[in-house]
């Protein structure tokens, strides 16, 4: 009985040795909330004031897969293929979200030279883009799961050519700042052992048609990247405008899942646990991921950024970027914010 009451004195007395640790280190380095596990593999909130909440319980069935809900709009037609999901919406003939799982072994082995031609998804029966709505036009195809991250399998690589998985891009976008994300996911599939990643057009009113299809040229496109793994859960997000002229530095674009939550209507991972759900999707904090692009050996973008010298900032808040939200005549607002729920003050930002 002796034995045993010391062991659970010991056992207790580490357990909160881990919590004093975690908590000194998050105040440390600065935070509002902060996602965190002790080495007995507790997880816990741990908030600004010292205090922390135990969600353990909460995160017991972590998923391995995740999915997304659409909110706005009635009907998404769900594409699944080897390694990776479409949410295809019939009204605009392009993918509402796509998703995958990436490892580090498959970026590891991602050795197969770029090969394909984009064709119908031979498992979508209904209206999709065709090689004539592209032809004379000024728009890429757009890969939204991208060919390099599948490379590790032929038939992987075939499956990202599918117009379902496509949408119309400029060159500026799409030879620029898309492709130097993609290549940071690869590299955070790398340092964190695996990620999870949704891309996608913002799909608003009043967007113009390309070709006889008449497929929807998005004016922003977003990439949602989460790292589920230990030691240190996080994420972040990206919306870049589908624009003519060259992009900025690509971490100009980042900002909270909550703000792509706000401009498309979907809710991202619902399997996560409530308050992981809440913490994750509220904060992009930069400074937990590398943003070293050309350390892989896949090149980068050799697009000439304006902006040459990435910003320092380490703040928790998104960049400035366009509000959410609709006028009384329909259209999107044009007001800049900062706001997480990405709004103005006038439609209720911060």
């Amino acid at each position: 009985m002796l034995i045993a009451m010391k062991s659970i004195v010991r056992l207790n007395n580490l357990r909160i040795k881990s919590l004093l640790m975690l908590t000194l280190l998050a105040a440390v380095s600065g935070f509002s909330q902060k996602v965190a596990k002790t080495s007995h593999g507790e997880i816990f909130l741990i908030y600004p004031d010292g205090t922390w909440k135990n969600v353990t319980a909460d995160s017991a069935a972590k998923p391995l897969h995740f999915s997304a809900i659409s909110a706005t709009h009635t009907k998404t037609d769900i594409i699944k293929h080897t390694y990776y999901t479409i949410g295809f919406d019939p009204k605009s003939k392009i993918p509402e979200w796509t998703y995958y799982h990436l490892t580090r072994q498959e970026v590891d082995s991602a050795v197969l030279d770029r090969k394909g031609d984009f064709v119908t998804d031979p498992k979508y029966n209904h209206d999709q883009a065709i090689d004539n709505d592209y032809a004379g036009s000024k728009y890429d195809k757009g890969h939204m799961v991208p060919c390099e991250d599948m490379s590790f399998n032929e038939q992987a690589m075939k499956e990202t050519f599918y117009y379902s998985n496509c949408v119309p891009q400029t060159s500026k976008l799409n030879r620029g700042q898309w492709k130097n994300a993609e290549q940071l996911v690869r590299n955070w599939a790398v340092d964190n052992g695996s990620v999870d990643v949704f891309s996608g057009p913002v799909l608003e009113p009043g967007l113009q048609g390309l070709g006889k299809t008449g497929v929807l040229i998005p004016k922003y496109c977003y990439k949602i990247v989460l790292d589920y793994t230990e030691p240190v859960i996080k994420a972040i997000a990206f919306v870049m405008p589908n624009q003519d002229e060259s992009l900025l530095d690509v971490k100009t674009y980042t900002c909270t899942i909550d703000h792509v939550e706000a401009l498309t209507g979907i809710d991202f991972f619902p399997e996560l646990p409530d308050a992981a759900e809440k913490e994750l999707e509220s904060h992009a904090d930069v400074s937990l991921w590398n943003w070293d692009i050309h350390r892989k050996d896949i090149p980068a973008s050799t697009e000439t950024p304006q902006v040459t010298t990435p910003p320092q900032e380490t703040n928790t808040t998104p960049v400035s970027v366009q509000c959410s939200a609709k006028t009384s005549k329909g259209e999107r607002c044009k007001h800049m914010t900062t706001s997480p729920n990405g709004k103005c003050k006038q439609h209720g930002g911060n």
